[in-house]
C-alpha cells in the first residue's frame, strides 16, 4: 500500500484563552511568564483553555494530483480546536477539522491514467505541541512551534466523469476532451461520480482511516489573550483511497 501525504497550509489560526475575570489578574499573567518551571504545577487552576479557530489550504499530494506545486493553491478547510498548556513547553490540543480537497491527472500516453477527483474531508485528533521555551526565551512576541498528533479521518470520494448531459467525457492523445457526437467539450467540475461505487476490485473500502499529522509555524502574540497562528501541517495518511 503507498502512504498518500496530504498538506494543509494554515493560513490563519485566532487562539484565545477563557478566564472568569473582568480585568487581567496580574498575579496570573506572572505566573505564565515566570521562567522558573518549578513554581508551576502541571495541572494548576491558573492554566485557562485555550480555544482556536482558523481557515486554511487543503492540498492533496499522492497518485492523482494537480500540477501546481505551491500548497497556496487549494480548496479552505477550517479547523476548531481547544488546547491546554502543560507546563511551560509543551500544550496538549485537541481539534477538529473539516474541508475539501481535489486532483486532477493528465496523462497524453496512457489515455486509462486520465483522473480527477474531489473529497470531503473531515479529521479529529489529539496533538502535543513543542514551543522551544527550553532554547529561546519566554519574553518574546513571536514563539515557534511544532506539534505531533494523531487523527482518524473520514473522506467521500467523487469524481467528475460525465458532462451535464450524462455522457462520459472521452480523453484523446491530442489533449482534447470529447463527447459521444465526438464535440470538444470542457469539464464542468461536477463531482457527481460515487468513486467507492464504481471501484472494479473494492466497492466496500472503508471511507475513514488513520492519519499523523506535523505541524510546524509560529504563534504571533496580539494581545495578553490572543495569539495568531502560521504554520505548515504535513498529514500523512494511509489508505489509497482519499
Amino acid at each position: 500500500m503507498q502512504t498518500k501525504i496530504l498538506i494543509i497550509f494554515s493560513i490563519l489560526n485566532l487562539t484565545f484563552m477563557n478566564y472568569l475575570q473582568s480585568q487581567v489578574d496580574e498575579d496570573y499573567e506572572n505566573l505564565l511568564l515566570a521562567e522558573d518551571e518549578t513554581s508551576t504545577s502541571l495541572f494548576s487552576s491558573a492554566f485557562k483553555p485555550i480555544f482556536g479557530l482558523g481557515q486554511g489550504l487543503l492540498t492533496f499530494y499522492g497518485d492523482i494530483k494537480n500540477n501546481y506545486g505551491s500548497p497556496l493553491n487549494g480548496k479552505w478547510g477550517t479547523t476548531v480546536s481547544i488546547s491546554r498548556s502543560l507546563g511551560q513547553y509543551f500544550d496538549v490540543d485537541l481539534y477538529a477539522l473539516f474541508g475539501k480537497t481535489s486532483g486532477e491527472r493528465r496523462n497524453l500516453q496512457d489515455l486509462t491514467l486520465n483522473k480527477n477527483f474531489e473529497t470531503e474531508l473531515f479529521m479529529g485528533g489529539v496533538a502535543l505541541s513543542y514551543n522551544f521555551n527550553h532554547l529561546l526565551k519566554r519574553k518574546r512576541p513571536i514563539h515557534p512551534f511544532i506539534s505531533l498528533g494523531i487523527e482518524t479521518m473520514q473522506f467521500t470520494p467523487r469524481g467528475d466523469l460525465k458532462d451535464y448531459d450524462g455522457n462520459n467525457y472521452t480523453y484523446n492523445a491530442d489533449g482534447t476532451i470529447r463527447n459521444q457526437t465526438n464535440q470538444i467539450v470542457n469539464r464542468n467540475y461536477d463531482y457527481e461520480t460515487n468513486l467507492r461505487e464504481i471501484n472494479a476490485t473494492n466497492k466496500d473500502y472503508s471511507l475513514m482511516t488513520f492519519a499523523v499529522p506535523v505541524d510546524l509555524g509560529l504563534n504571533m502574540t496580539i494581545t495578553d489573550r490572543m495569539t495568531l497562528r502560521l504554520g505548515n501541517s504535513f498529514r500523512f495518511t494511509f489508505s489509497d483511497y482519499i
